[in-house]
């Protein structure tokens, strides 16, 4: 059926532009949920999409933007596939005005792409600091070493209640393997060691009062970058210090 309706729209340009036309690709591709479809009909999917994002693309070049007809591919034919062969045929012409272009490849204007990118860094900021705040809770393995000590103490009175503060400190052990397994996907790291001597630097030092710079501090709370590859660290949370 799909390869029916690849013939058909080449053949007929105006069936390339009608909304309508896709929705019967949608219902095909529908059948296979929630399997994968063949390889040859996510190939004739592909052809479809081609056929009318190139349709949309001349439409384009005159100053048209079919908005009705790109949402109907996506609904029918998925965003990820129409985005894939937009942004492809809107890098290949750059003859493409800058907001026609960005509509092409994305569906969205120039300043609501710019919006959501921004919303998107701001999401990702705030999940950075509450890692931090999480990996610098976890960084000390005081308050489950603490716990089995009392445990032992408690055993032979207590025996419930030293299970109970066993239990919790390897839940708390397991919460810091987590959250440490969290940070390393986002590249992020503590900053220097409790009770490390440092030079105080207010860019990435934080101290309760006033302090010269260079003085001589000790790190009460480390603090937490993010490290890419060939760029210079981004501070996440400052490192806290206090007089040496």
């Amino acid at each position: 059926m799909l390869e029916l309706m690849v013939q058909m729209l080449r053949l007929r340009f105006s069936a390339a532009v009608e909304a309508d036309a896709y929705r019967a690709a949608g219902t095909v591709l529908g059948w296979w949920k929630p399997a994968r479809p063949s390889d040859r009909v996510n190939e004739s999917a592909d052809r479809i999409v081609r056929i009318a994002m190139d349709a949309l693309h001349v439409l384009a070049r005159q100053g048209v933007a079919n908005k009705m007809l790109r949402q109907s591919l996506v609904s029918a034919l998925g965003q990820v596939r129409v985005n894939g062969i937009g942004e492809a045929i809107a890098k290949n012409d750059p003859s493409l005005g800058p907001e026609l272009s960005a509509w092409l490849a994305t569906g969205k204007e120039i300043g609501e792409a710019r919006s959501n990118d921004a919303v998107r860094e701001m999401n990702e900021q705030a999940l950075d600091e509450i890692l931090a705040n999480l990996l610098i809770a976890v960084d000390s393995q005081e308050a489950p070493n603490t716990l089995e000590m009392m445990a032992d103490e408690v055993e032979i009175l207590e025996p419930i209640h030293a299970t109970t503060m066993r239990s919790t400190a390897g839940r708390i052990r397991l919460v810091a393997q987590w959250a440490n397994a969290a940070a390393t996907k986002r590249r992020l790291k503590l900053s220097g060691e409790r009770g490390e001597l440092v030079a105080y630097d207010p860019a990435i030092h934080t101290i309760d009062g006033q302090l010269q710079i260079s003085a001589r501090t000790r790190i009460r709370v480390p603090g937490v970058v993010r490290e890419l590859e060939g760029r210079p660290a981004t501070i996440i949370a400052k490192a806290q210090v206090e007089r040496a």
